[in-house]
């Protein structure tokens, strides 16, 4: 059995105990299950360390971490959503759903936050060229702190990733949860938006072996445009969808180009 049919075995089990256990139960059986994973994974050290930081006072200079199996330190702010991302992402491993089957040479991280996703996949394909996109100026700059070990493969964009290349984005929700919108008011927090076609263009690459999107909303917009280029030239997708509407536009686009869905915990994925 591969380890994704393993992953998808443990999140049927979740599903079942969701819809039995009461949702106190739940949740304290959930938060049990975090810590045997971050303790299995970091350590108990670096597992205390990092429930020390997560509860700690919001503004402070983050905190450096070193956690397994990263090759090196990664950096985490007190008081934020950082730690959790951080378990979600690396001790749970929960991108390692249906990945490619062979080689993987170009990934694209849309909505790269912290870069906990984009180091995780730069550990897991050492080979990888990684394109890590994030508009919030916050989130960008622990983004480079953790990335800048990894040198020229992993390439860093503050922007937006939208149907069109440079268009204004406004920003809302600078540190957690960055949304985008087009704007033209000049007080707005903004960044230039980029489209797929120009990511793959400008890599060199043919094509998109790993497609991760959390982009808060904008997957509608992206997938209701001109996708089937980008999709034509894409291996897989893990995206979290955050509207009905974005999720009958994503599953649209995704059907007629050959991909098929699975479902995991808050993450479609497609393959083909």
């Amino acid at each position: 059995m591969n380890e994704s049919s393993i992953t998808l075995i443990g999140e049927r089990i979740r599903t079942i105990a969701r819809s039995i256990f009461p949702k106190p139960l739940y949740s304290r059986c959930s938060e049990m299950f975090d810590a045997w994973y971050g303790i299995r994974k970091f350590g108990l050290k670096e597992y205390k360390k990092l429930s020390a930081v997560s509860s700690g006072t919001a503004g402070e200079a983050p905190v450096v971490v070193n956690l397994r199996p990263l090759a090196h330190p990664f950096y985490i702010r007190p008081g934020s959503p950082d730690a959790s991302l951080v378990l979600h992402a690396i001790a749970r491993e929960a991108y390692s759903c249906r990945l490619p089957g062979l080689a993987v040479r170009f990934v694209i991280d849309a909505g790269a936050n912290i870069g906990d996703t984009t180091v995780w996949y730069a550990t897991r394909f050492p080979e990888a060229e990684i394109v890590a996109i994030e508009p919030s100026p916050n989130n960008f700059d622990i983004l480079s702190r953790n990335c800048a070990p990894y040198g020229d493969r992993i390439r860093l964009l503050r922007a937006a990733l939208w149907p069109v290349a440079e268009r204004s984005m406004a920003i809302t929700g600078a540190t957690v949860g960055a949304q985008v919108q087009e704007s033209i008011d000049a007080n707005d927090l903004t960044c230039s938006s980029i489209d797929p076609v120009t990511i793959l263009r400008d890599s060199g690459h043919e094509t998109i072996d790993i497609f991760k999107i959390d982009i808060e909303g904008a997957e509608l917009a992206l997938f209701s445009g001109d996708c089937d280029t980008w999709l034509r030239k894409t291996r897989s997708i893990a995206i979290e969808i955050h509207s009905p509407e974005a999720r009958e536009a994503v599953l649209s686009a995704t059907r007629r180009n050959g991909f098929k869905c699975t479902i995991y915990r808050d993450l479609h994925v497609f393959v083909r």
